[in-house]
């Protein structure tokens, strides 16, 4: 794929990740905020409202804030510009590992655009699980992430 067009399907795909990320985000708030847990089949998804100011499951909440902040704004942000810069500037990625990395980079964004905007607070609203096996709450963004990474793992053993 020429450079030019890479950039603006990556732009495409990142932007549809970024609008699919925060269009949920703002459902759960006008939906899940204040109210208790909704359940679907049989308990197994779980909606609830969570700002989580911790990262990745609310781990890095043992972090002083001052710190917290700048590696999960300033740190998260430069990652995520050093992996655009390489997926757009790099040729030897496939589509779908281009893909894959734009999906992953929008989920970024999308997690990233939340702490700035919510005080440095994510919106989570998912949960599933069986019985009192329960993944933590997420969101549409760690999903994209999760998938996609797995997804470009798949990609990179097979190429």
């Amino acid at each position: 794929m020429q450079r030019q067009s890479r950039l603006i399907h990556v732009i495409l795909i990142v932007l549809a990740g970024l609008f699919g990320d925060q269009l949920t985000k703002m459902i759960a708030r006008h939906y899940l905020e204040g109210r208790v847990t909704t359940h679907f089949l049989f308990n197994t998804i779980q909606f609830q409202y969570v700002e989580n100011h911790g990262g990745f499951l609310g781990y890095f909440n043992i972090l002083p804030e001052p710190f917290r902040f700048y590696v999960l704004t300033f740190g998260v942000g430069s990652l995520l510009f050093m992996s655009l810069y390489l997926l757009i500037t790099t040729a030897k990625f496939s589509d779908s590992q281009c893909i894959f990395l734009s999906f992953i980079i929008a989920g970024g964004l999308g997690n990233l655009l939340d702490r700035l905007i919510n005080n440095g607070g994510v919106i989570d609203f998912i949960s599933i699980g069986i019985g009192p096996l329960r993944s933590g709450i997420f969101n549409f963004a760690d999903a994209l992430i999760l998938a996609c990474s797995f997804g470009l793992g798949m990609s990179l053993t097979r190429d």
